[in-house]
């Protein structure tokens, strides 16, 4: 797909200006989004992408203000990385990033998956992002927008973060099933405990789980995942077949590596783990 060079942004003004860049990633900021916003509404052809670094305050508070800086100039670096000529990244704020393209959503949806893809992937400490989409149509106003991408990003990390959702469904939503330990306190407490257990010579930890409604040790586990996760551990789930004759030979039903998909059914091709 071709962009049609009259829909570039930065018409006029320069968002890389010194004046308008964030200090610790250099992208800019929130007068030059919402210029930008302004000028593909009025056009009313384009698309938004808003974002969350996923557990900035759990890096900061577990790790220290360094880590979360680095991770910060690691998602800014690999928007600007992945960026089309006319596409703009920029930081909004805290752990808030926004893409503005002229490009339709199913376009923008496709480029923020393969980002996320690869944030997720990168060696040492993994980094998740939660992120709302949404597409310019004639008569779009700023500010319309803007809440309703808003609206999706919530949803997001409603749903487990370290998605995209880019439809309504579920957005407006209360959440009736909470799950054990999906506070950004809990994991906090786990990954402090997880730490200091990985730093004694026996490394051992006592954890205490007090379960609510929804909750359970699959839940729990779920958690445990992401606070290893965080101290730069990789961490493989597996899930075994109903069968117990195939339990029994080792096939399992589903398996996760850093919590994305390696395989399919039992059957289907085998994990190699190096």
């Amino acid at each position: 797909m071709t962009e049609d060079p009259a829909l570039k942004l930065g018409v006029g003004f320069r968002s890389d200006a010194p004046e308008h860049a964030d200090d610790l990633t250099g992208l800019p900021q929130r007068q030059a989004f919402f210029q930008h916003l302004e000028t593909l509404c009025a056009r009313g052809h384009g698309s938004l992408l808003l974002c969350d670094l996923d557990y900035l305050k759990l890096i900061n508070d577990t790790l220290g203000h360094p880590a979360g800086d680095a991770a910060l100039v690691e998602v800014a670096g690999t928007l600007r990385g992945h960026l089309h000529p006319g596409w703009q990244a920029y930081r909004l704020g805290g752990d808030e990033f926004a893409v503005l393209a002229p490009v339709d959503a199913a376009q923008l949806a496709g480029w923020a998956s393969a980002v996320m893809a690869a944030l997720a992937a990168r060696p040492g400490r993994p980094l998740r992002l939660s992120a709302g989409l949404a597409g310019i149509m004639p008569g779009s106003t700023a500010q319309r927008l803007l809440a309703g991408v808003d609206r999706r990003l919530y949803a997001a990390k409603r749903r487990g973060r370290g998605r995209l959702v880019s439809d309504d469904e579920g957005a407006g939503a209360p959440d009736h099933n909470p799950r054990l330990l999906e506070r950004d306190e809990a994991l906090g407490q786990l990954t402090t405990r997880l730490q200091a257990a990985l730093n004694t010579a026996h490394g051992t930890a006592l954890v205490e789980v007090r379960t609510g409604r929804g909750g359970g040790l699959s839940a729990f586990l779920q958690v445990a995942d992401r606070a290893a996760q965080l101290l730069g551990y990789r961490t493989l789930s597996i899930q075994g077949n109903r069968s117990r004759r195939l339990r029994q030979y080792g096939a399992w039903a589903t398996a996760t590596l850093d919590g994305y998909p390696v395989n399919g059914p039992a059957g289907h091709r085998p994990l190699w783990m190096a």
